[in-house]
């Protein structure tokens, strides 16, 4: 079975738990799963930079869209092994249930029909069925189409709330204030960290379309990009360091230079916690103090940043 024909199986299956799936679909599908989420990740970090909730949006479509025809050919896979679908719950238990399981994904199914149908390789079983009648690919094609379609729908009913830059006449003055105040960080400004950095650190805060663009130099340079969010109505930080470290935090503070900020990405299940940092400007003095994780002892270390405008 080769790869165009495996996706054409899973597809025009999509949500069907019966029957069997031999291991050239099942993996073909998986690999097309793995590389749309992929993708999806991609995508709304890019989106996520002008838009969160769009780039919210965007990645549950295609995580869930993809979720139902994996779990279904994940299934029919056990099926061909002679095993019940219900062996899939192997997956929770760590470690061993995880081999188990996909000892069990990677086996050759039983040879001839058993309890869950014929054999998916053998000559008049329902996979070549499904095969020879979405041979032409209208099947397939109308799939996709009803995919791309959803997803324009779900883009344009979500763009006029969620996409909206943060000047446009269609925000509201409470908007457009909380928009304002961030303002007060435009300047240069030059910090005195603890721990001390070995290099100066001077952060440049320019205002650049809907985003304030903060670079920053130090033992660690980066550049961030802070917005409002109208849809989320907290304001949003992506810092992008030149190591390729990046962390998105936000703040549903009243002023986003007097709140406390939370990490919303890297999760905390991939990263582990990363605790939140705090954020005092009086008059020309602005104070950054929290804790960060020492990637070499893993314990969290106390910093405390005081920048003064120029």
């Amino acid at each position: 079975m080769t790869l165009s024909e495996a996706l054409k199986m899973s597809l025009a299956r999509y949500a069907s738990f019966r029957g069997r799936a031999r291991r050239s679909e099942y993996w073909s599908f998986t690999l097309f799963h793995s590389l749309a989420v992929l993708l999806a990740m991609v995508v709304s970090y890019l989106v996520m930079l002008a838009n969160p909730a769009l780039a919210i949006i965007l990645y549950s479509f295609v995580i869930f869209g993809t979720l139902l025809p994996h779990l279904a050919a994940s299934v029919r896979r056990l099926h061909d092994v002679n095993r019940s679908g219900w062996w899939y719950l192997f997956g929770l238990v760590p470690l061993l249930g995880t081999i188990v399981l996909l000892v069990l994904l990677c086996a050759d199914g039983t040879r001839g029909p058993n309890r869950f149908g014929a054999d998916p390789k053998a000559t008049g079983s329902e996979a070549v069925k499904i095969l020879r009648r979405n041979r032409d690919g209208r099947a397939l094609r109308n799939r996709v189409a009803f995919f791309l379609m959803a997803a324009a729908l779900c883009g344009a009913t979500a763009a006029p709330a969620f996409a909206a830059p943060s000047t446009s006449p269609g925000y509201t003055a409470a908007d457009q204030a909380a928009f304002a105040k961030l303002d007060a960080g435009l300047g240069t400004w030059t910090c005195v960290d603890t721990p001390p950095d070995k290099s100066p650190d001077v952060m440049t805060v320019t205002q650049q379309g809907n985003f304030y663009v903060l670079r920053e130099t130090g033992d660690d340079p980066s550049t961030s990009y802070i917005r409002w969010s109208h849809a989320l109505q907290n304001y949003f930080a992506t810092v992008i360091a030149d190591s390729g470290l990046v962390l998105i935090s936000s703040t549903a503070s009243a002023d986003p230079y007097n709140g406390t900020w939370n990490v919303v990405f890297p999760p905390a299940a991939l990263a582990g916690p990363i605790p939140p940092y705090t954020l005092t400007l009086t008059g020309k003095t602005l104070t950054e103090s929290g804790q960060y994780p020492d990637p070499k002892t893993k314990e969290n270390v106390q910093f405390k940043a005081v920048c003064t405008k120029s």
